[in-house]
């Protein structure tokens, strides 16, 4: 399993995290559920920043694309730490909760059908691999700081 095949499975497990969240109506079971995404999308996101992207930002071709990722992981983040300080019984927390799935699967079909297919032909067999061993490393390290 590659990098990108890794970071698809990361991007399946977190809609199905959503899925799971829209759900359910429950204010507590919300709370908990917001924290297990929070922990499953920073550390995916920060770790692909310091892993892939630097790579990718080296080549000139990928540039635009990988400062485009860069802020939409930006705004992940925003709307995710704006749901979680919000009111889960509240209205708003639906609206934000439906501004941060759309947000997510929008940028995880960009990156999948775009920035990683650009990245596959761009990467050699060595540095493919590499950031095949890194990614999980540097998405450890994240987690650990954020518990």
């Amino acid at each position: 399993m590659d990098i990108f095949d890794l970071l698809e499975q990361e991007h399946r497990g977190i809609i199905a995290l959503i899925e799971k969240l829209e759900k359910t109506a429950q204010p507590e079971q919300r709370v908990v559920l917001v924290r297990e995404l929070e922990l499953l999308v920073v550390p995916h996101a920060r770790a692909e920043q310091g892993s892939m992207y630097p790579f990718l930002k080296r080549r000139d071709k990928m540039l635009g694309e990988v400062v485009e990722a860069e802020a939409e992981h930006e705004l992940a983040e925003h709307l995710l730490h704006d749901l979680s300080t919000c009111d889960p019984a509240s209205e708003i927390w639906n609206d934000k909760f439906h501004a941060l799935k759309d947000h997510l699967v929008q940028h995880f079909k960009l990156e999948e059908t775009s920035l990683f297919v650009a990245a596959r032909k761009i990467l050699d067999t060595n540095e493919t691999t590499m950031l095949s061993e890194q990614l999980p490393r540097a998405k450890e390290g994240f987690l650990k700081g954020m518990r």
